[in-house]
């Protein structure tokens, strides 16, 4: 794997020969003078590259159980990515429960590397949303006998604005929990 790090040493080697070659170093008789280099590395991304995985599920109560694979580490990742998750479905946060580092519900996961949290677990967040937020539609069409892409949203229910049907969510929890 080419991480780039010997490229940089010889950027250094380079610049330190050009300085030396330039300005020997003074020395008094009786001293004795050293010159080196010391390298450290930051890997802040896993070999094969980031992998965060969601999963959310509505519950009995109209509530969404959000699953992630990554681990809080201070950041307010969690705050964010159930804001996330509730601007996705047009719902609260607070409706939003999340269960953060359970590889046990998930596949694998590479975790918060560097600022990963929110870019990447947050797209996965709302890819999980976009499918269960198809399956309510799909659900309550069935239901209306009407077009899923009619279908809107809220908090508590899929509104039909053109058929001025309701369909509270409450209603899709046997549906969706079958099908994920």
């Amino acid at each position: 794997m080419d991480t780039g790090l010997d490229q940089c040493l010889d950027v250094l080697r380079t610049a330190r020969a050009r300085r030396l070659s330039n300005s020997p170093p003074q020395v008094r008789p009786g001293e004795l003078t050293g010159e080196g280099m010391a390298v450290t590395a930051l890997h802040t991304e896993p070999m094969d590259g980031h992998v965060a995985r969601a999963r959310i599920a509505l519950r009995a109560d109209g509530h969404y159980d959000l699953v992630i694979g990554a681990p809080e580490f201070g950041s307010q990742t969690p705050a964010v990515l159930r804001r996330i998750a509730a601007t996705t479905l047009h719902t609260e946060p607070d409706r939003i429960h999340l269960r953060p580092a359970d590889t046990d519900l998930l596949d694998h996961d590479s975790g918060g590397f560097a600022s990963t949290g929110i870019r990447i677990t947050g797209r996965a967040v709302i890819r999980a949303c976009r499918s269960l937020l198809k399956q309510m539609r799909d659900a309550a069409a069935a239901h209306a006998k009407t077009e899923p892409s009619s279908f809107r949203p809220d908090t508590d229910a899929m509104h039909a604005p053109g058929a001025r049907t309701v369909v509270p969510l409450t209603t899709f929890h046997e549906h969706t929990r079958a099908n994920r």
